[in-house]
């Protein structure tokens, strides 16, 4: 099995002319592909029926695409309502893009409860989606509670980075 990818693996440089950027495509697409990840290999299959605009869109919105909570709440913080406004806007503008809402937890709890908590999260970011004019059939949602945790360990900097919706771009 491969080792997880760095950072390198998957930047893609801003200073790059249309052949170079067409290479470090190829490149990162096969990096995914040979790290598994199957979400990033999906959206590159996906972007040849895409426009440019959409393309440059969803490439925009891929480094925002998580908003955390504080301990046991739904409520969206404040310094991720621009991420929800940005995936808002980009819903409403390409009405056959599709994304999946996936709400997280940290360990404490039971298991049930936080399934619940992550389906509340997953509904307050589709709420707000809603709100500004997200149509319901581009939004589904799933909890997985503390299952799929963003970052191992049991101190307060991975609770807060497990407690979380990612916002799946899907076509």
């Amino acid at each position: 099995m491969p080792r997880s990818p760095d950072d390198e693996t998957l930047r893609f440089p801003t200073n790059l002319d249309r052949a170079g950027i067409e290479a470090r495509l190829i490149e990162v697409r096969e990096n995914a592909r040979r790290f598994g990840m199957v979400e990033i290999v999906r959206l590159f299959e996906n972007l040849g029926s895409m426009s440019a605009a959409q393309q440059q869109a969803l490439a925009a919105l891929q480094s925002r695409n998580v908003v955390f909570f504080e301990f046991d709440s739904s409520e969206i913080r404040a310094d991720y309502l621009s991420v929800v406004a940005a995936h808002a806007a980009y819903l409403t503008k390409f009405p056959t893009a599709r994304v999946r809402l996936e709400g997280h937890t940290d360990e404490r709890g039971s298991r049930e409860y936080n399934i619940g908590l992550g389906e509340r999260r997953a509904q307050t970011v589709r709420k707000a989606l809603m709100l500004q004019g997200v149509s319901e059939a581009q939004i589904t949602t799933v909890s997985y509670g503390e299952e799929r945790p963003a970052v191992e360990g049991s101190d307060e900097s991975a609770h807060a980075q497990n407690r979380r919706v990612e916002l799946v771009q899907v076509q």
